[in-house]
């Protein structure tokens, strides 16, 4: 049983990386649509390079967009708005007209022996408004306000629709002007009383029926055909070598999209999820062997890894999303993030490599997929130009301006190769592009997530940190000015040092500085704070003073956890000292202690050792920075002599055992520090007075 959980747990790590791959794959196999890919690639006004392609099938010719959309306008334009007559309010406004013209001509509907001028101007009166009412007087609407009187719309009456020009009907203004025409023979109060009576009277007796019209341009847009022609199975498409034309591309387009349909509507679908699968497990291996043969830190640092395959998963995903839901928005994706954050948090060959499997795996998900291949590698591999040093986060900026620029030049470009010119260039697209380039500032809030999620640290951050007015550097410096002091100095010597053989130097400038903050707690014990020439040790014993000096490692480490410094620089704090003696005090142990009584474990660091190379670097610089403040003379011979020792006491305790710094960048590390010593500790030349 406890072999099997120890096999277990040695597998563990491996097994847990797996599951990592086969988590991202597995997502981003479920994002891709369940439909198979086209297998010729081509482009309008380019010669065709396949072999000569025949019909696989019967297959409509599609018309294109524009020719889509100019049927429809047409189509549209020539559709007739219905309009009503509203026959119970024309036989109610009669009735009521009827009563008031009775009523004014003192006439009872009983009576028999009517005056003859009375009975002519009562059926001229009605004759009047039975006219009108018969043409209709039509309603104003905005569908009508706009059209010539030569434009013809359907009027239903009884059930029965006409065509009608708006010429044929009355408006209440034209209405007013028949009844003044017609009343006209009239004496002048009879004529003022039928106006009176006839105006009261007038109503838009013809009314827009909203439903019925739209009803109508439903079924208008519904007998529009979307394809011109047939091409019959076995017809020759087009020849290799003959050019692409507007009306070979449509044909070429058509055979595609129906391609597409029959695939995704078969019995295929596994095969297509097969198909998928092998390539985007494969796009995963190739991920994971690039990362095991030249990044193996980050393989086998589980954080790291998952926060590749997190920022991959992200962008393929908000990509699926977009072109499910609006394709059209395809170029506002900010698809330069990857290479962003991937610089950010690693460096440029991890960047370039992440963003090149990205815009692989993105291209089966977007039509047109070389172009947007191309596109996007061009515009990620600018991007990752501009911040190759990235220091400052309003780098961004500067990043979003490059990244408009290489999208707007490039599609610029394969514009004029498929168009042969620059008419009907696409505004929209170019926003989008700008858009896609101001997104890249969400990086900002992104690094600060994933610094936090992860628990990484970026350059940025460190940089920060290492800044001198940061507040607990400025407490430092402040409360153990000589602490600080030599902080400064060890971090100089540990960034040169770094950068020659290599690592990072800005995380071992940043460890430098914070190294000795436990320091400040009790700062007059540590004799680059002591100004006074009896020393604070003097009335303590020796097992006290080393207590004194150990806890200042763990006082550091309180300090700035506290201050929520990053762990990767808390290391720095924890193994500067290793598990070393400290010499002198164990020295006076010794002289005062019978031999069979010593304990080397009140006098040694709890550790732990140095367990990378930056944190090697730092403790062989904090050694020979110290040790050279005592040389009485700072020549060549006494500054190899001390880094030498240092470096081989070192190397005999043990305390490089557990960290990756080889031999050879040992070699290169004591030239560098003694150079270095020599130059910051160079004395002034006096020039005679």
């Amino acid at each position: 049983m406890r072999l099997f959980k120890e096999s277990y747990a040695s597998y563990l790590p491996s097994v847990s990386r797996v599951l990592l791959f086969l988590l991202s794959a597995s997502v981003i196999v479920a994002l891709f649509p369940r439909e198979g890919k086209f297998k010729y690639e081509f482009r309008k006004g380019k010669p065709w390079m396949h072999d000569v392609l025949v019909a696989p099938f019967d297959f409509a010719i599609l018309k294109t967009a524009d020719e889509y959309e100019a049927e429809k306008t047409l189509l549209l334009e020539r559709s007739h708005p219905y309009f009503v007559f509203d026959q119970k309010l024309t036989q109610a406004r009669r009735q009521m007209l009827r009563t008031k013209v009775l009523s004014f001509l003192q006439i009872l509907p009983a009576d028999t022996a009517v005056p003859a001028s009375d009975a002519v101007t009562y059926r001229k009166i009605m004759s009047v408004y039975d006219s009108l009412t018969s043409r209709g007087i039509l309603e104003m609407n905005p569908v009508i306000e706009t059209k010539p009187a030569s434009f013809v719309l359907f009027a239903i009456r009884n059930n029965i629709a006409q065509e009608r020009r708006l010429s044929s009907f009355f408006t209440i203004h034209t209405a007013n002007e028949y009844i003044r025409s017609q009343t006209g023979n009239m004496s002048a109060g009879m004529q003022r009383q039928a106006l009176s009576l006839l105006q009261e009277s007038l109503v838009q007796t013809v009314r827009y029926n909203e439903s019925m019209s739209k009803q109508a341009t439903v079924d208008i847009l519904e007998s529009l055909s979307s394809t011109r022609g047939m091409v019959q199975e076995g017809e020759k498409i087009i020849s290799r070598g003959e050019l692409i034309t507007l009306e070979k591309f449509q044909m070429l387009e058509s055979l595609k999209s129906e391609f597409t349909n029959r695939l995704g509507s078969s019995q295929k679908f596994l095969a297509i999820l097969a198909g998928q699968i092998l390539l985007v497990a494969l796009a995963m291996i190739v991920l994971a062997f690039f990362l095991y043969f030249f990044r193996r830190k980050i393989f086998y640092n589980h954080r790291k890894l998952s926060l590749i395959l997190l920022v991959i998963t992200l962008v393929i995903s908000i990509t699926s999303l977009v072109i499910r839901i609006q394709p059209a928005f395809l170029y506002l994706v900010p698809v330069c993030l990857v290479p962003v954050m991937m610089r950010v948090f690693f460096d440029t060959r991890v960047s370039l490599y992440v963003h090149i499997i990205t815009i692989i795996l993105v291209g089966f998900l977007v039509p047109n997929s070389f172009e947007f291949v191309f596109l996007q590698l061009i515009a990620g591999i600018i991007t990752i130009f501009t911040i190759v040093n990235f220091e400052r986060k309003d780098q961004l900026v500067i990043t979003s301006l490059f990244v408009f620029i290489s999208y707007t030049i490039v599609y610029i470009g394969m514009y004029l190769i498929h168009e042969g010119g620059l008419e009907g260039l696409k505004l929209n697209t170019l926003l989008m592009f700008a858009g896609s380039a101001i997104l890249i500032l969400l990086a900002s809030p992104f690094i600060f997530l994933f610094e936090k999620t992860f628990g990484l640290v970026t350059d940025v951050t460190l940089l920060d940190l290492c800044n001198t007015n940061n507040k607990l550097l400025r407490e430092f410096a402040a409360r153990a000015p000589g602490s600080f002091h030599h902080s400064h100095q060890v971090a100089t010597l540990a960034e040169a040092v770094v950068r020659e053989i290599g690592g990072n130097p800005l995380l071992v400038k940043a460890g430098a500085m914070y190294h000795d903050i436990g320091k400040m707690e009790l700062p007059a014990y540590f004799v680059e704070n002591q100004t006074r020439e009896t020393s604070a040790h003097e009335d303590l014993g020796p097992e006290e003073s080393a207590a004194i000096i150990i806890s200042h490692v763990e006082r550091g480490v309180r300090r700035a956890r506290k201050a929520k410094i990053p762990e990767q620089v808390i290391d720095f704090i924890r193994t500067h000292h290793g598990t070393r003696l400290t010499g002198y005090f164990y020295a006076r142990y010794k002289t005062d202690t019978p031999v069979d009584e010593q304990d080397t474990n009140l006098f040694r660091y709890s550790g732990p050792r140095p367990f990378s190379k930056e944190t090697c670097i730092l403790m062989l610089t904090d050694s020979v920075e110290a040790a050279s403040r005592s040389l009485k003379s700072l020549d060549p011979n006494t500054v190899n002599t001390l880094v030498d020792k240092i470096i081989d006491e070192q190397l005999s305790d043990h305390q490089f055992d557990q960290a990756s710094i080889t031999l050879r960048e040992l070699t290169q590390a004591r030239s560098i520090l003694k150079k270095e010593i020599i130059s910051i500790n160079h004395m002034r030349v006096e020039y005679p007075g």
